[in-house]
């Protein structure tokens, strides 16, 4: 019993320490993102913004990358990996920071120009892809 109790409390801290290092490297992706589209944003250049998330399509966890204006609902740039097809979510909640379902993690992270949000960026990342990366 004692044995079995170690086993179950090791692969809780196992589960958990992925948790937060998937959760800390999609943050860190999702900021870079918002740092490299604010151009493209503030110019409302969809070819810019659709080059920085066209550079995602490299890495095997982000199946779902979104850039959103203040103003509009829908996604003003998407690269979208080809298991991921369908609608596109509407531009997230400003408290909507990280969302955790079983195999998806969707980070969102404003895109700022001079201190100000001129819009948001999505990334899903699959989770499965990253324990491979782990």
């Amino acid at each position: 019993l004692c044995l079995m109790l170690a086993a179950l409390t090791l692969a809780t801290i196992e589960l958990m320490a992925f948790r937060n290092q998937a959760l800390d490297r999609a943050q860190t992706l999702a900021e870079i993102v918002a740092a490299n589209s604010e151009a493209a944003l503030s110019f409302e250049d969809v070819e810019a913004a659709q080059q920085v998330l066209d550079t995602l399509a490299k890495d095997p966890t982000v199946r779902r990358a979104l850039l959103y204006t203040l103003h509009e609902d829908t996604a003003f740039a998407a690269w979208v990996h080809e298991s991921a097809r369908g609608a596109l979510p509407p531009r997230a909640a400003e408290s909507q920071l990280a969302t955790l379902q079983l195999e998806m993690l969707s980070v969102v992270r404003p895109v700022q120009r001079q201190g100000q949000p001129i819009g948001q960026v999505r990334l899903d990342v699959a989770l499965t892809q990253q324990r491979a990366l782990l």
